[in-house]
């Protein structure tokens, strides 16, 4: 039995699903890699991969087409992983372990889609390089539409990911005769602390502290504050009686809360207006902080 093979097809094919493969795993492990760098490597892996499949058995082989598949797959999957550890270049070997996994799941995902998409060709009666005629779908078209939808499903992912990793809630206090509702980030880089009493510090943008009064307010604390980088002084501070939290069903009420009135916009899009402290979600013992339930801050750290 014989087999006809295009190489320059080949590659092209496989250089596109490595590209795919590359972005996917780049997106779900939280990885920064230039496209330039993506597509290099894909084509690198690809190459590699043609070359191993063009290869000739050994003699002593010849008629042994299970050992000689199971050896050029076991090169290649080899190959793979070191083109893969050469795009993100994880110092770490937990790390790198991670990405391998992450890559190979991918792989797993997107052998299955292509198999879907082998039984939709057929069954619009594309022809044998994939090319319909009459209306019907050529394989080209369907590895587009493939392609779209892992595109929107890793921003999809990459979204829920930083989501995830910078928490936004909900918030809400009084102050005076003043209402405020708006959005907080929980960053677990805020470090303020009242310098005398030891109480965390919230951080609220500088416009909706104006509108509030807050800014004008004469009597305030003084937090000193200090950013790698950035300026340093001393932020005007008050106490909120009251503060509440609310996010994916959880809501926690808070006393006596010191908010410092920010320098300038904390965020840019305007997508928070407040920076929460971590050490609001602890527990404190003998205290009631939650309204709904008592393993609302558990769950939430």
């Amino acid at each position: 039995m014989s087999y006809r093979i295009y190489a320059d097809r080949v590659w092209i094919m496989h250089t596109c699903i490595n590209v795919l493969l590359l972005f996917l795993t780049a997106k779900l492990s939280g990885i920064t890699v230039r496209v330039r760098r993506i597509i290099e490597i894909a084509a690198g892996n690809a190459l590699c991969f043609t070359v191993i499949l063009l290869l000739p058995a050994p003699a002593v082989l010849q008629g042994e087409v299970g050992i000689i598949l199971a050896g050029k797959t076991f090169f290649c999957l080899i190959a793979a992983l070191w083109w893969v550890q050469r795009c993100f270049q994880v110092k770490s070997r937990e790390g790198m372990r991670r990405v391998w996994i992450c890559y190979m799941c991918c792989a797993c995902v997107l052998g299955g889609v292509c198999s879907g998409i082998s039984e939709v060709r057929e069954l619009f009666g594309t022809d044998q390089n994939g090319f319909g005629t009459g209306g019907q779908v050529s394989m080209m078209q369907l590895l587009v539409w493939c392609a779209i939808v892992v595109w929107y499903g890793a921003k999809i992912l990459d979204r829920e990911r930083r989501r995830q990793k910078h928490p936004i809630w909900k918030v809400s206090f009084f102050w005076k005769t003043k209402f405020f509702s708006g959005s907080a980030l929980m960053d677990s880089g805020n470090s303020l602390k009242d310098p005398y009493t030891g109480r965390p510090v919230c951080v609220l943008d500088e416009e909706t502290a104006k509108k509030l009064g807050i800014s004008t307010e004469k009597a305030v604390r003084l937090i000193p504050y200090h950013s790698i980088g950035r300026a340093h002084g001393l932020l005007r501070a008050v106490t909120v009686s009251e503060l509440y939290l609310r996010k994916d069903g959880q809501e926690k009420k808070i006393a006596d809360v010191t908010v410092a009135v920010g320098p300038g916009r904390l965020s840019r899009s305007g997508g928070y207006q407040m920076i929460l402290h971590p050490a609001l979600l602890e527990e404190k013992k003998g205290a009631d902080h939650d309204i709904k339930s008592s393993d609302a801050g558990k769950s939430a750290v």
